[in-house]
This record gives structure tokens, sequence and C-alpha cells, in this order.
């Protein structure tokens, strides 16, 4: 039977800002990142320990790092909000991990590139094996997320990273659990917790205040020019 363990490093990331619209890069670069990392770790008991301690681990945590990493990801593009398609051309043009694959949701199922299937089949005939997923996600039909999800597997051992620096997916996300299912369909031993209503909360939490922070800025920018014109007139 398959061991199926999960580990959640969104408050690790450098956070993406509400209206920054750059999910699709950062979404990319995670899953590079966490991509390298696992590549580079001992899978034994000090496993997160070692994750923590990586250098591509500082280096995805890094703000500074960051933001060279997205300059060089976005380049000229002036379109920043991506659809499949493109992060699968960036990915390319960037030669980046060629086992990173979008995948959308639809009607309670996951959904792959038709070009994407075969050689998603042929990564899963290994014993083990490290693959990563950008999951695509609306909230309202008015916010849309991308968020990578990285699996690694060691014979029957599966570990979930998930790396989403907008802190929007956690475990228990219907799009996670229907992309496990998927790809490893029959019985499972799940030994993770189901904090997607704990996520919710904390990345509500953090949109209203962020939000408030915009709308007194705004409201502060307003006022300060409403009482400068006030000065003018009163000269």
């Amino acid at each position: 039977m398959l061991n199926i363990n999960c580990f959640t490093w969104n408050k690790y990331l450098p956070e993406q800002e509400l209206i920054e619209g750059t999910c699709s890069f950062h979404s990319i670069r995670n899953a590079d990142y966490m991509i390298k990392i696992l590549k580079n770790i001992k899978i034994n008991s000090s496993y997160t320990d070692n994750i923590k301690k990586n250098i591509f681990f500082k280096k995805m945590t890094s703000k500074k790092q960051l933001d060279i990493d997205l300059k060089y990801l976005i380049g000229n593009l002036k379109n920043l909000r991506l659809n499949g398609k493109e992060i699968k051309k960036i990915i390319k043009d960037k030669n980046l991990s060629d086992n990173i694959f979008p995948v959308y949701y639809s009607d309670c199922k996951s959904e792959f590139y038709s070009e994407d299937i075969l050689k998603i089949k042929e990564v899963k005939r290994q014993k083990s094996y490290i693959i990563s997923f950008i999951l695509f996600k609306k909230r309202l039909n008015m916010i849309s997320h991308w968020c990578p999800i990285i699996i690694q597997k060691n014979n029957n051992n599966i570990n979930v990273h998930i790396v989403d620096s907008y802190n929007m997916t956690w475990w228990g996300d219907p799009r996670i659990n229907s992309l496990i299912k998927h790809l490893y369909p029959g019985p499972k031993n799940i030994s993770c917790l189901k904090d997607n209503v704990k996520g919710d909360l904390f990345y509500i939490s953090k949109t209203i205040f962020h939000t408030s922070v915009y709308f007194v800025a705004i409201y502060l920018f307003i006022y300060a020019i409403f009482y400068k014109f006030k000065l003018i007139q009163n000269t």
C-alpha cells in the first residue's frame, strides 16, 4: 500500500502581494526550486531538516532572490497572467525542469494537456521519481490562481509538497485530492492533516488585512491631496 505524507511550505516563502498578479511566475519558480531541493537531499529521518539546510531552499525563501528570479522569468513579457500553454512555454524557454505540468480542475476531476499525459505515465513507471503539477484554481469565479504541488515518490512512500507563495492552497483542497486520486488510484494510507479550513482562514485574514492597508493608504493619499488643495485656496 502507498504511504502518502504531506508538507506545506507556504509560510516559509516570500509573500506574493495582493494585487501583484504574478502567481504563475511564482509557481514556476517555486516548483523548479523544490524539484532541485528534493534531487539534492537524502530521504531519511532528518528529511525536513535536510530540505531546510539545502542551498536551493535558502534561495527559494529569499526575497532578494525572488526579485532576481521574477525579473529573469518575466523578461520583457507584458502579459503577467499566464495560461497553461504559456506556463509550458516559459518552462521550456528558460530551460527549467521538464517534469513540471500545468493542470486544470473541472467537474471535480484533474485535466491534463493531451501531450503531457503520456510523459506523466512514463515518469510514473519508475519506482522513484520527482514530478510537479501547477494547479489552476478559481475563487468565486473572480480570483484565479496557480499553485505548485511537487510529488516525490520513493518506492511505496510518497511525499507531497505544497509551495504556494500566496497561501491560498493547503492540504485538503479538492484539487489536490483529485490529483492524488487520479495519480494513485486504489487504497492509500494518507497521513496528512486536512489544513484547508485553517489555510482558508489564514488566507482570508491575510487578504482582509492587506486590503485594509491599501484602503487606508488610498484614503490618506486622497485626504492629503484635498488638504493641500484647501490650503492653496485659503492662501
